[in-house]
């Protein structure tokens, strides 16, 4: 029974280890790329700024859809 417990304090131990280090990951990446990360995030905003939000796409004549219905009831 002694290497039962001794087996899953280590499984429990190697887990802990494994999110410790995603962690440190994740928060160097989020320190190391910031500048990076709000540069692009402002470039997105300017890019996205002035156009409709609700999805129409300016471009596209009224009424055009991106399905084609044939209209002679052929398929």
């Amino acid at each position: 029974m002694g290497r039962g417990g001794r087996a899953r304090q280590n499984a429990m131990r190697a887990g802990l280890v494994v999110v410790g280090a995603v962690a440190f990951g994740y928060l160097s990446f989020q320190v190391g790329f910031k500048p990076y990360l709000e540069r692009a995030q402002e470039a997105l905003d300017r890019l996205h700024q002035g156009h409709p939000s609700d999805g129409d796409n300016p471009t596209s004549p009224p009424g055009a859809s991106s399905v084609d219905v044939p209209r002679n009831g052929a398929l």
